[in-house]
């Protein structure tokens, strides 16, 4: 069945019950069922971090649990790979069933060590000899068309994923000459997403960040905040460009993290009737989690506590209390301060259905002592 497949490729790859069908056989071949790793980056869940105090992925050890295949598999998917290949690629992947598969095959390639033949796929057939370009500003110009395809920049991102540092350097050496095109892309921000995410060592995320980081203004306007929100997950590997990178995202912001109402304003933005931001909450629970926070703490802290008691019973806004309560970069006696400052809400918010999920979580994850702490404000008003 492979063998047919691999031969009638051109006719199969565009019809989408048949893709389906192979991206099937490749998840057999590879022993695994992988397209649960493949949800869109571009879901608004994604930017949900589960709501965790650690940064971290989406896809996060997934490839752990990919097992090693026998060569007559190998066999078979190599294959596969190259019947695909030997395919007009660069347009057959602006297909979005084809995408889709594809993104499946790449896995399922890398993880049974096919990593040559991403290389020899991604820097000739698709960049570099697809069009037979002749110079540097045609090439870039393909990477730019690539990246605001709907289709294709998914698949960019999945081979940014995938890539080793060789490969990674030489999509970003492209990629950065029209940055500022790319980022601000209703698709390219999420190709842009992806260097952020998965940048091998702290030399090419310092010029990321510097590539990256005046472009920020645009990316405000145009409201793509996971370009931030991963910046700002990201200074816990690379923590020494935490100061420029949060001086730009508040200078971007128009905020101020001196100003008295600094917490208000930055979980406001861009909203209107006073709703709480989901985007801007998910900047502050990470904020939470970074070395050298006292500022943003002390900010919080001072918030006023009729607004911090609207947060605690916020869908967007509860998760933000939480990260405070739960982040151990945040001290004992900072999180003993904010139950004093809102124990006359603690009937209120434990009434609530998303504030009373707070208080549960963190009853049941925190110490003793602040097991203990908690229990006595709760008694204190147990008849109301």
């Amino acid at each position: 069945f492979t063998k047919y497949i691999s031969i009638n490729m051109t006719d199969f790859a565009y019809d989408y019950n048949i893709t389906h069908c192979i991206k099937s056989i490749v998840e057999l071949l590879g022993q695994s069922k992988i397209s649960s790793c493949l949800s869109s980056q571009r879901k608004k869940s994604s930017l949900d971090f589960s709501h965790k105090t650690e940064p971290l992925t989406d896809e996060k050890n997934w490839m752990e649990n990919i097992k090693p295949v026998c060569d007559v598999q190998k066999t078979m998917l190599d294959q596969l790979f190259k019947s695909v290949n030997s395919i007009p690629l660069r347009e057959l992947l602006c297909n979005g069933y084809f995408s889709h598969f594809y993104q499946v095959l790449m896995v399922a390639m890398k993880c049974n060590g096919f990593q040559t033949s991403l290389e020899i796929t991604f820097t000739n057939k698709i960049l570099e000899n697809s069009r037979g370009y002749k110079n540097q500003d045609d090439l870039v110009s393909s990477i730019l068309e690539s990246s605001c395809d709907n289709s294709l920049s998914v698949v960019l991102e999945r081979f940014i994923q995938l890539s080793n540092e060789f490969l990674y350097e030489k999509m970003w050496n492209y990629s950065k000459l029209c940055i500022s095109e790319i980022i601000t892309n209703k698709c390219g921000n999420f190709v842009v997403q992806a260097f952020i995410k998965h940048c091998p060592n702290r030399l090419f995320f310092s010029e990321l960040v510097q590539k990256v980081l005046p472009n920020l203004k645009s990316v405000v306007s145009a409201n793509y905040f996971g370009v931030i929100c991963n910046l700002i997950i990201q200074i816990k590997a690379f923590p020494n460009e935490q100061e420029q990178i949060l001086f730009a995202v508040f200078q971007a912001l128009q905020i101020e993290t001196t100003q008295k109402d600094f917490i208000i304003k930055l979980l406001y933005f861009g909203q209107s009737e006073n709703r709480i931001g989901y985007y801007t909450s998910l900047i502050l629970q990470q904020l939470f989690c970074l070395d050298n926070n006292n500022e943003i703490i002390s900010a919080f802290l001072n918030t006023d506590t009729q607004f911090l008691k609207k947060v605690a019973c916020d869908a967007s806004g509860s998760h933000v209390i939480l990260a405070f309560l739960k982040s151990p970069k945040v001290s004992h006696k900072s999180k003993n301060e904010f139950l004093r400052k809102i124990e006359g809400y603690l009937v209120e918010i434990t009434s609530d259905k998303y504030g009373s999920r707070v208080i549960e979580d963190f009853f049941f994850q925190t110490n003793n002592k602040m097991r203990e702490k908690l229990a006595t404000f709760l008694s204190a008003n147990e008849e109301d």
